[in-house]
């Protein structure tokens, strides 16, 4: 993104996911501090400078930001690929399913890892002071914690220090 606030706005969308946001909240944290006379015009128009980037990569006239009723969100394509999104996903299946390191299978083994191997970091370090990315922050270490955790426990029940020893 072009712009400093067009990235924060994606960023706030995308946190959100798949939960619009209202403009008014968007104004609290875009113009923060800031005397502006028309503050959703400034919204507007940074949502534009979005719109406009998030064209450029893409393939046809799709848009992948929406605004209904005062409330922005993001229209994520099937195709597309979110790294905590995708966690988010492979954990809560895991998780679903209850399982222990007696029970894990190999096809689980293989969503553990690609968890482990998604998993980059805090999510958008760059905002790590601002209350939007806490709780997926805090929701995708969790997760990654809680997978880390299961491998672990399933390597020692397999007898396979080595590999263990790779992820401590």
């Amino acid at each position: 993104f072009s712009r400093k606030k067009s990235r924060l706005l994606f960023s706030i969308l995308l946190a959100n996911h798949p939960n619009p946001v209202h403009e008014e909240e968007l104004i609290d944290v875009l113009l923060s501090g800031k005397q502006v006379n028309k503050p959703k015009s400034n919204i507007r128009t940074i949502a534009s400078s979005v719109r406009k980037s998030l064209l450029q990569d893409s393939e046809g006239p799709t848009s992948y930001l929406l605004y209904s009723n005062s409330m922005y969100s993001l229209n994520i394509p099937k195709h597309s690929s979110v790294d905590f999104m995708e966690i988010d996903e492979l954990s809560q299946r895991i998780i679903d399913n209850k399982l222990t390191a007696n029970t894990v299978s190999e096809r689980d083994v293989h969503r553990i890892k690609a968890v482990l191997d998604l998993y980059q970091g805090d999510f958008m370090p760059e905002y790590r002071f601002e209350e939007f990315t806490a709780v997926v922050r805090e929701r995708t270490k969790n997760q990654y914690l809680h997978m880390l955790s299961l491998l672990l426990e399933y390597l020692l029940h397999m007898r396979d220090y080595a590999l263990a020893e790779k992820y401590v």
